[in-house]
């Protein structure tokens, strides 16, 4: 997760929509082992970067313009289903 958030930092924009879906989807599956393991405040917090990154994601898009790469993501998919 951190070497995504490092990515992140210096990413291309056409890059950011992609990674930031990547580390969304990795908090929630973190939100959920950590919900599981009853860690509630800690899987808040999961899921608000969830939110945090997703949002960032369609911000990255909407201003790169590019669609295909994060169009690919399981999260997009799931959005769409």
């Amino acid at each position: 997760m951190d070497e995504l958030k490092t990515r992140l930092a210096n990413a291309r924009p056409d890059d950011r929509g992609n990674l930031c879906l990547q580390i969304a989807e990795r908090q929630v599956a973190a939100a959920d082992k950590l919900y599981t393991d009853g860690k509630i405040e800690e899987g808040q917090a999961a899921v608000q970067d969830v939110v945090s990154y997703s949002t960032q994601a369609g911000d990255a898009v909407r201003q790169s313009g590019s669609i295909s790469r994060a169009a690919r993501s399981p999260c997009a998919r799931w959005r769409a289903g």
